[in-house]
């Protein structure tokens, strides 16, 4: 499977996609590769393309109330990048858009995608862009309103297998890079023994996301000998995913295998993945993977035939 289609592939799991559109948006998605410090969008340009990100880490820059340049934005593997206020609305760039590492990427060009408005999808894939930017903007929103430890801690989670270069993750974060420095290494000392809360958290939720015991995510938390929020943290380094919203996805995956692939019905399978209520069951199902267990198990039972 070529890169293009594991790009069609992560959008069709973020709403669905047509045939039509995947034959149309695939030749237009250009491959583009560089170096470190490879600029894309300077500030007081104009966006005329955007990029999904394949691999390296992207960067953007802006000026803080002293004039110095500091990072506002990290994009990664899997990330797709522009300046959304440019692209859409054709204003000027705010910010410079650089590459920290190699990279490999494809590109989309305003006048693409602006031939594929015909198409349902693009009003999607337009909202998912703004989704994900908002979502970004929140998590380091987040991360600077915790204390300088506990800051450079969150991000390490968020961020488990990114070689993101001191000084700039740094900046990210509001810190000196020699503070950011010493905090790495500190978590770097404590790894084994962090490894072992994690496998132990995983088997935890492996075993128990059926029960009841794992609505609590206090109670659990205090089981781990933790806070809520470093419950979720060490679940998004295990799952990535925080801690509820890892049991929703887990529930609902076996929920959907208790229907085609166990032969049960939707209360059956309700019941088998901790839902006393087929309602709410039902509901969250259809949230997830925007169709009902109903509907669902009856394609799968014509297909059969």
């Amino acid at each position: 499977m070529d890169d293009i289609e594991r790009t069609l592939n992560d959008l069709d799991k973020k709403f669905p996609v047509t045939p039509e559109f995947r034959a149309k948006l695939g030749p237009l998605l250009k491959l583009q590769t560089g170096k470190a410090d490879h600029v894309f969008l300077s500030a007081g340009d104009e966006a005329r393309d955007a990029w999904k990100l394949l691999e390296g880490i992207v960067a953007v820059f802006k000026p803080d109330r002293k004039g110095r340049l500091v990072v506002v934005k990290l994009y990664l593997p899997g990330d797709i990048f522009t300046d959304l206020l440019s692209f859409f609305e054709k204003k000027p760039i705010s910010g410079t858009y650089r590459s920290l590492t190699r990279f490999r990427a494809r590109r989309l060009e305003l006048d693409d995608f602006e031939g594929l408005k015909d198409f349902p999808e693009t009003m999607r894939l337009a909202e998912l862009i703004m989704m994900e930017e908002g979502t970004q903007e929140s998590a380091r929103a987040e991360l600077l309103a915790l204390k300088g430890p506990e800051r450079a801690e969150a991000f390490l989670d968020m961020y488990p297998d990114i070689n993101i270069p001191d000084a700039y993750a740094a900046s990210f974060l509001r810190i000196t890079e020699a503070q950011y420095r010493a905090w790495r290494n500190r978590r770097a000392a404590g790894e084994p023994r962090v490894k072992e809360e994690l496998d132990r958290l995983r088997d935890f939720v492996m075993q128990n996301f059926r029960l009841p015991v794992v609505d609590d995510k206090a109670s659990v938390a205090d089981l781990f000998c933790v806070s809520p929020r470093t419950l979720d943290r060490m679940s998004f380094r295990i799952f990535d995913k925080p801690f509820g919203q890892q049991i929703i996805f887990m529930r609902m995956l076996y929920g959907l295998k208790a229907l085609l692939l166990e032969d049960k019905n939707v209360a059956q399978a309700a019941a088998s993945v901790g839902y006393d209520d087929a309602r709410a069951f039902s509901k969250r199902f259809k949230k997830e993977y925007r169709i009902t267990p109903r509907e669902i198990a009856g394609i799968y039972v014509k297909q059969r035939k």
